[in-house]
């Protein structure tokens, strides 16, 4: 297998494989196409091969229909059939003709249909109304299969579909909990790639939509960057082995979703959901420390409409998703006491009732009863204004001020803060039209676009201290596909699909109106927010990071030419990819500064103990005991992806099919 990331030439050998199939003959070959196909052979009462039959596949909603004739051994193969129910006929001069109906037809499914003709006029007809059977279908061997049913029936948190992989067999999600709704995942917002198949690393795995691939969140495959509306899909298949050269880079499973067509009946659907708090049950912790979770609002609204635009010809579908989110996360903090704020620690105590003594380190001197140094307090332990750095003074009004009861004596957890609202609000759109210019030349086009943005407090103190990588996060996708299916003859289908993905997911700015006025200008301060972020003053670091906006976007060719050949199904074709990844960060470009007691504590060299010096108190003074500055340089990455390939799927009997493959995968460097 190539993997992601491969320099130079990765040639790929895809190796025969024989096996004797007792579920059908080429169970196997198409693994990796995201379109159906239907083949078999047809005789007469008597065995005997049946060549020039003509064979018909209908799909009983949109009344278009495909057609293969049998060669001399009796061999018909009908390619590139979109999921669906289909009707399937067989009729030769001097037999009946043969109808079955209720075949159903899945994703990149396989279905094996052995026809037997009876004699008798063509007017005649015998009518078999049969699913397929398991010995029909390559469906149990190489693939799982989510159908539209279970997707549309089964309860779905958030409505995210990609939660539904995890009924197949061999599927783990390795994601930990975070944020807002817990598990990550759970929402058509979240994206993801920590997938475990059948067990492969996390991130190895290919996610496509209508055979187009993800630009991922960064790494080009092994994340999902957008999960259509529930009701516009028709299903999604796992696929988790494959004996086929027509996919590669790629070593953990391949899950391709379809969306629904349009038919000729015009037809809808809508969802609403609604939570809130008047339906929510406390947590136990939040009751016992009398925190109220007032504050979740939670809507989630979807359509779909779907239907002909022209009767056979022409047909549409639209989705629509939106929701609207408030969750609270109540927490309580420690911060700076009001005392304390006026430099005064007079009350500074540890949890045991010990006075905590802050040193002037300006008396800093060598210890003449021994080794290291020592210090003297300041004058009834409190740090004179005249003695406080102007930076701490303009950025003190900016931190909260305590709001509630200690739970000791140290003064801790005397902030709340609640409801302390996560804020999601996202839209989305899915439109997809099918058109079918002849009998042999059908064409497909989706488009899809979704905005999303989040406002998730991650040390749970108020604006502007707040501090947070996601206050807020933009996710914002765009995606176009273009299949292309031609019919060159009854034994050749040639199939081009093209596609463009963009996923972007910026951190604007945020407080720019806010100015703590520091006493001087910068580099520094000229990447509004002008704050810089600070630890060691309260229980949590404070202020918020400066921009970033990672950009990704990935382009996509691949063409194939499929044939049939006697007891031979070759296919041969190309693919060509293109990833283009733009990153701009800021980082902490107004700096990061730690303080802690070293400055203000008895020796500088030793750390006598929790009774002497603060944190805080080396804040006011402005002596961090650390700090750094990071800055970012925009830049653009290109990776560049080529892949030919050959597979010839050899029929060997009714129960014996050798699959051959050839790939060779080039990746120049970065």
């Amino acid at each position: 297998m190539t993997r992601h990331g491969c320099p130079g030439v990765c040639p790929t050998l895809v190796a025969a494989g024989f096996g004797v199939l007792a579920l059908a003959a080429g169970a196997a070959f198409a693994a990796q196409e995201i379109n159906a196909t239907v083949t078999g052979r047809v005789t007469d009462p008597q065995s005997a091969l049946l060549p020039g039959v003509s064979v018909t596949v209908l799909n009983v909603d949109t009344t278009v229909a495909s057609e293969a004739v049998t060669d001399a051994a009796g061999s018909y193969t009908v390619r590139q059939i979109l999921p669906g129910r289909y009707r399937i006929t067989a009729a030769l001069q001097g037999f009946k003709t043969y109808t079955r109906e209720g075949v159903v037809l899945h994703t990149a499914e396989v279905a094996t249909i052995q026809i037997t003709l009876e004699l008798g006029a063509i007017e005649e007809s015998i009518t078999v109304t049969a699913g397929l059977s398991e010995v029909e279908t390559n469906q149990s061997t190489i693939a799982q299969t989510i159908e539209n049913k279970r997707i549309t029936e089964l309860p779905l948190n958030g409505r995210q579909v990609y939660m539904l992989m995890q009924l197949t067999a061999g599927t783990l999600f390795t994601q930990t909990t975070f944020g807002a709704t817990g598990f990550s995942g759970t929402r058509a917002w979240d994206v993801n790639g920590s997938l475990s198949v059948h067990g492969s690393r996390t991130g190895n795995n290919e996610f496509l939509i209508e055979g187009a691939p993800s630009s991922g969140t960064g790494g080009g495959t092994g994340n999902w960057n957008y999960a259509p509306p529930v009701d516009a899909i028709e299903e999604f298949k796992i696929q988790t082995s494959s004996t086929d050269a027509s996919y590669g880079r790629t070593s953990g499973g391949v899950v391709n979703m379809r969306l629904r067509s349009g038919t000729n009946e015009l037809r809808g659907s809508g969802i609403g959901l609604y939570r809130a708090t008047s339906l929510d049950a406390n947590q136990i912790q939040n009751i016992r420390n009398n925190i109220s979770n007032q504050g979740h609002q939670y809507f989630n609204g979807e359509g779909m409409v779907s239907g002909p635009i022209r009767r056979g010809r022409t047909f549409f579908m639209g989705g629509y998703q939106g929701f609207y989110e408030n969750i609270p996360f109540p927490v309580t903090r420690t911060v700076p006491t009001e005392l304390q704020r006026q430099g005064d620690f007079s009350q500074t105590f540890t949890s045991a009732g010990q006075l905590i003594l802050i040193y002037d380190p300006r008396t800093t001197r060598p210890n003449p009863a021994g080794t290291g140094f020592i210090r003297d307090p300041f004058l009834g332990n409190v740090i004179p204004p005249d003695r406080w750095n102007p930076i701490s003074k303009a950025l003190l009004p900016h931190i909260p001020r305590p709001n509630a009861t200690p739970s000791n004596l140290a003064g801790a957890d005397n902030f709340v803060n609640s409801p302390s609202l996560g804020r999601y609000r996202y839209n989305s759109y899915l439109t997809r039209v099918d058109h079918m210019f002849n009998d042999r030349h059908r064409l497909s086009f989706s488009n899809s676009g979704n905005w999303g943005i989040e406002f998730r407090n991650e040390n749970g103190l108020p604006e502007p201290a707040i501090r947070s990588d996601n206050y807020p996060t933009h996710r914002n996708h765009y995606l176009a596909t273009v299949d292309d299916n031609v019919t060159l003859n009854p034994t050749t289908v040639w199939n081009t699909r093209f596609s463009w993905d963009r996923f972007d997911e910026p951190h604007e700015k945020q407080y720019g109106d806010i100015d703590p006025k520091l006493p001087f200008l910068g580099p520094y301060q000229l990447t509004g927010p002008p704050f810089p972020q600070i630890s060691g003053v309260a229980s949590q670091t404070m202020f918020p990071r400066t921009f970033k906006e990672p950009k990704n976007d990935a382009y996509s060719v691949n063409t194939a030419l499929t044939k049939t050949m006697g007891n031979h199904f070759a296919k041969a074709g190309a693919e060509f990819r293109a990833y283009q990844f733009f990153r701009q960060d800021e980082f902490t470009t107004n700096g990061t500064f730690d303080f802690n007691n070293e400055f203000t504590r008895r020796d500088p060299l030793s750390n006598t103990g929790a009774t002497s010096g603060s944190g805080f108190a080396s804040f006011l003074l402005g002596l961090p005991n650390a700090g750094s500055v990071e800055s970012g340089v925009p830049r653009t990455e290109r990776y560049r992806y080529y892949a030919v390939y050959l597979q010839d799927d050899w029929r060997l009997g009714s129960r014996a099919t050798l699959n051959l493959g050839l790939r060779y995968d080039y990746q120049p460097p970065v």
